[in-house]
């Protein structure tokens, strides 16, 4: 949970959150809230804890991730093929790398293994890898991975916001995606996911690998009230473990009351997917290609069709990390 010093700071930062897009609806935050309404201060006071019942109710209704998909990313050798196309994996390490190397790629290991810093050093020098990745030219074998399964539904093409993934017409899939990351590409045939568009999302989902889904169409005829943002504490208040189990609570109201922020921070990886799937059920894959408020997207036209993505504003980036925020800092 993270403290707003009195000098209120923004997360400017989208960390795992796919780029905006040009084209938006809604540019004034507050344009779809009544006109007679204050948005100056919006901000609602926390909920006092005064009793034990309350206490026992948050803990009862706290949401656990299953543990199925702690297991999908248990496998560090599946990990590394699945992203990095490392077919071979070194028993040595290399004892020059510091642990933080290894975060960077994703493993939990003080000693990347030697095979891994060779594959991460050739694509950094721009050289083909070793015999030790798939898309080494003396592992390529007619008819396996990199050519594209004969059996593929998705089709790819490349646009200025990143690589634009689409479905077969005759698969009757109205929705399309962004994807900006070409190793993400390589990870969804690799995994086998190209062959199943019905399934791909919730396995991009399942994974945290970043999209934007683009549906056709707006939710039209609704009224958007934008989020307030965090709950105001009393000033100097220290947060506790009590704020953080309401938090989670609110949280889970939160992306229930605003589904366009819940399918942002699924759809975004990083720390929002995180948290997104620490505090509610697997979605199903409704939940991310519903229709959405057009103020709770930015939109896109490709190939002469408009397109609507769900998208956080800062206020509601802050109630997912958890900002702490005082009177004092209104």
């Amino acid at each position: 949970m993270a403290v707003d010093l009195p000098e209120k700071s923004s997360l400017g930062s989208h960390s795992g959150h796919c780029a905006s897009l040009p084209e938006t609806d809604g540019d004034d935050e507050h344009a779809s809230l009544p006109k007679d309404r204050d948005t100056t201060d919006a901000s609602t006071e926390a909920p006092a804890f005064d009793n034990d019942a309350h206490v026992e109710h948050l803990l009862r209704t706290q949401h656990c991730a299953p543990s199925d998909l702690a297991e999908d990313w248990n496998s560090l050798r599946d990990y590394l093929y699945k992203r990095f196309g490392l077919e071979h994996i070194s028993e040595d390490g290399d004892t020059g790398k510091h642990g933080l190397w290894s975060n960077r790629l994703g493993i939990k290991s003080n000693v990347p293994p030697t095979s891994v810093v060779e594959l991460h050093d050739c694509v950094i020098k721009g050289a083909w890898p070793p015999s030790i990745c798939d898309l080494s030219p003396g592992l390529i074998r007619n008819g396996l991975f990199p050519t594209r399964s004969p059996d593929a539904a998705l089709r790819v093409s490349s646009l200025q916001e990143g690589y634009l993934v689409t479905v077969g017409p005759a698969r009757h899939v109205s929705w399309k995606l962004i994807i900006q990351d070409p190793l993400s590409l390589l990870q969804i045939e690799r995994e086998g996911w190209d062959c199943d568009p019905y399934d791909l999302i919730l396995n991009l989902i399942k994974k945290g690998v970043p999209f934007q889904i683009l549906h056709p169409q707006k939710l039209e005829g609704a009224q958007l009230y934008n989020h307030p943002g965090p709950a105001l504490h009393p000033t100097g208040k220290a947060p506790t473990r009590l704020d953080y189990l309401a938090y989670r609570q609110e949280l889970a109201s939160f992306f229930t009351q605003y589904p366009h922020a819940y399918a942002a921070a699924l759809s975004a990886g990083g720390i929002m997917w995180r948290i997104a799937m620490d505090v509610l059920p697997l979605p199903r894959e409704s939940d991310i290609t519903r229709q959405f408020h057009p103020n709770g997207c930015v939109s896109l036209t490709v190939d002469g069709d408009r397109y609507w993505t769900p998208r956080l504003t800062s206020r509601e980036e802050e109630v997912i990390v958890g900002v702490y925020k005082w009177s004092a800092c209104k």
